[in-house]
């Protein structure tokens, strides 16, 4: 019969890289030959047309034998299964070019071994040829009579096939640990607008999550159970290719469409789901495991435990069921580029189940199989017990073009150890953005709304950017705490052009972080404006516009030496303690070749209060304080204690509430020069307990 049909076919060696690699794996780059028929549309045009018609009630035995009028696959036959109900107590085994038209039909499956439809083969010798051209329309296919049964089962189960083209059906109700279609090494396959649910007896308690549509790898009897085990002469670990689910509905069910097991170095290329329904289920609506150039769109899903997974390597909790070795023990290294878009979703009420899960997308690699090329984009996600959208291990991981996500119990998006992810032109309420580990990050033009945590906080990742231009910046408007937090070893980060309103803690906090700019910023705040602590050296602060900080406008503080507070603009701030416009803590220079310099920065104070000066230092040695223009301080103008060997020079201080410049208690060494006071209350200039300082070329104004 197959070498028969064969001759219909166009038969192509063709050498594909499939590489991958893990701690056991052997590092060697492999070539594995395949075996992949292409449909000779012409041949099969050529074939006579056969129509045979069952009887209403013919059982499976009968219906078979119509099946077998083509068991050479010498016609393109249909076989008409009219309206009515089947009992269906054996499979049912289809050749090539055969078509099932089944509309208005129920068949019932009576028997708990084998699938319900399968294709059949005959002494199969690996490869995508196995059998070709099925089409299965219409039809409800109903494993009711054995839900409850302990064993798995398929209703449909499809093994080295091509041209595979199952619609218009209805699939359900099967037992826990079962599918209700397997495609294991099928090529050039399509689903289209079926509908599946049914998965046991009750399906929010199944503790043996399996997919509505399982795509396998064709490794072993035991990953792809079959009753034709003896026709398979190769396992050949062969993948599926070119697999397109359409406008189907997945409910009532444990997973919609995936994989959970995976043959190292074996990738199920070119998958498209797209515009489908998923709700109403225990687990995930869509799992990608080792897939690559594939398409997740316009798909709805809602109440799931997670709405898209992709990924690379299995969490720590199923370690017992870590990568399958190719039968061949030929693995190769891993790419760099899986190339998955999920894009235009609604994802919605995502829940956790058995402290499993929660996010709207999820993206997993491990640090030796990393999940690089993956872009999500315009996706809607609401309402998720964890995450909108967690990535791990993923580099270069696209997140951008108007991802709207809100109702997330923790952050709406968590980019961590993602290399050069890039996180751009999302909206989201009710949280904020987590960049954690992933170096070389790039967060700009991103609108984040009443966070219940900072609105963009980066941990651990080096050379980041958060905001890029005047065209891309990011919005934060009333976040729980911090609009912009960058924490522990991000040193290199550069924080620019974002507007920053009403945030209940700083405006941007920069902790343990050295050489960090901030710059170009626009901030409100109900505590600090720019908070830069605890050894984060040589910052740079410069031409950032803070509108109003109840407490210091700028807070440099706890050995953040040599650092540059620059062109600012401090409007409002300290309406309430004592607190500066600039207040330098602890974070003088290093020498006198080293400073800490804070030039030609503007600062107006608005509150009629006291105590609280334009710029102030405290255990701050080598600073320069030069080129300021100081209005109405709320206190002194300049104010230097215990800070030795500083410079002040060419600063203007018109009508500080208090002292004009006041250097007092240890600040020896240090110059004040060519400064300008004017209208000062107290003292214009004024120098107390400080040995070697010196008052030069100064001008007094009354």
């Amino acid at each position: 019969m197959k070498k028969l049909f064969l001759s219909f076919l166009c038969i192509t060696l063709v050498g594909t890289s499939l590489n991958v690699s893990a701690a056991t794996d052997n590092f060697q780059t492999v070539q594995t030959q395949q075996t992949v028929t292409k449909k000779d549309t012409v041949a099969q045009a050529e074939l006579p047309e056969k129509e045979v018609k069952a009887k209403t009630g013919y059982s499976a035995y009968e219906i078979q034998e119509l099946l077998d009028t083509n068991a050479e696959g010498e016609y393109n036959l249909t076989v008409v299964i009219p309206a009515g109900t089947y009992e269906m107590e054996r499979s049912l085994y289809v050749y090539p070019n055969t078509t099932i038209k089944a509309t208005g039909a129920k068949l019932v499956k009576q028997d708990k071994y084998g699938a319900m439809v399968e294709a059949k083969l005959t002494n199969d010798d690996g490869g995508y040829d196995g059998n070709s051209n099925i089409t299965i329309d219409g039809g409800t296919w109903d494993s009711k009579p054995i839900i409850d049964l302990d064993a798995g089962t398929e209703t449909f189960r499809f093994i080295h096939c091509n041209n595979i083209t199952i619609k218009n059906a209805t699939l359900c109700n099967v037992p826990v640990g079962s599918h209700l279609i397997v495609f294991a090494g099928v090529q050039n396959a399509t689903v289209d607008n079926c509908k599946f649910y049914g998965y046991g007896t009750n399906w929010h308690t199944a503790k043996t999550p399996k997919e509505a549509i399982q795509l396998d790898t064709v490794h072993s009897i035991t990953e792809v159970p079959t009753l034709q085990e003896n026709e398979i002469l190769n396992w050949d670990d062969l993948p599926c290719d070119n697999i397109t689910i359409t406008n189907s509905e997945f409910y009532n069910f444990s997973r919609g469409i995936g994989s959970h097991t995976a043959v190292a170095g074996r990738f199920h290329t070119n998958v498209v789901i797209q515009n489908n329904n998923f709700h109403d289920l225990s687990d995930s609506a869509i799992r990608m495991y080792n897939y690559k150039d594939s398409v997740v769109s316009k798909n709805t899903i809602n109440n799931a435990v997670v709405g898209v997974l992709a990924y690379t390597y299995i969490e720590a909790k199923d370690m017992d069921n870590a990568y399958l070795t190719p039968n061949n023990k030929k693995v190769g290294t891993l790419p760099t580029n899986y190339n998955i878009s999920i894009t235009g979703n609604t994802i919605k009420n995502i829940k956790i189940q058995n402290k499993n899960w929660g996010d709207g997308i999820r993206i997993i690699g491990s640090k030796k199989r990393t999940i690089g090329g993956v872009s999500i984009t315009g996706n809607t996600i609401s309402n998720t017990a964890r995450y909108g959208i967690f990535t791990t291990y993923a580099p270069k991981v696209v997140i951008s073009e108007k991802n709207i996500i809100s109702s997330s119990k923790k952050s709406g998006i968590l980019a961590e150890d993602s290399y050069k992810a890039n996180i751009t032109g999302n909206t989201l309420k009710n949280m904020g953005i987590r960049v954690s580990g992933s170096n070389n990050t790039t967060v700009s033009g991103n609108t984040v709304e009443n966070a219940k945590e900072a609105g963009i906080y980066v941990y651990q990742a080096k050379n980041c950017i958060v905001g890029n231009s005047t065209k891309d910046y990011n919005t934060i408007k009333s976040p729980a705490i911090q609009g912009i937090y960058m924490t522990t070893a991000c040193n290199g980060g550069t924080i620019q052009y974002n507007k920053i309103t009403d945030a209940k803690s700083d405006g941007i906090g920069v902790y343990s972080s050295a050489k960090v700019t901030v710059k170009n910023n626009k901030i409100s705040s109900k505590q600090h404006g720019i908070n830069i602590n605890t050894k984060s050296k040589s910052a740079n602060i410069t031409g950032n516009i803070i509108n109003a900080a109840k407490k210091s406008g700028i807070w440099l503080a706890s050995n953040s030496k040599a650092s540059t507070i620059s062109n600012n603009t401090i409007k409002k701030y300290g309406t309430t303690g004592d607190f500066s416009a600039i207040y330098v803590y602890m974070s003088g220079g290093t020498n006198a070749k080293n400073t800490t310099k804070i030039t030609n920065n503007n600062i107006t104070g608005t509150k009629n209060r006291t105590n609280n000066p334009g710029i102030k230092l405290s255990g701050a040695a080598y600073t320069l304080i030069q080129g300021n223009n100081i209005n109405s301080a709320q206190g002194t103008g300049i104010y230097v204690f215990k800070s030795k060997k500083c410079t002040i020079m060419k600063n203007i201080v018109t009508t500080p509430k208090e002292r004009g410049i006041y250097v007092t208690t240890s600040c020896n060494d240090t110059k004040v020069k060519s400064n300008t006071v004017i209208k000062a209350v107290g003292e214009p200039i004024s120098v107390y307990g400080s040995p070697g300082s010196t008052v030069s070329g100064n001008k007094i104004k009354k």
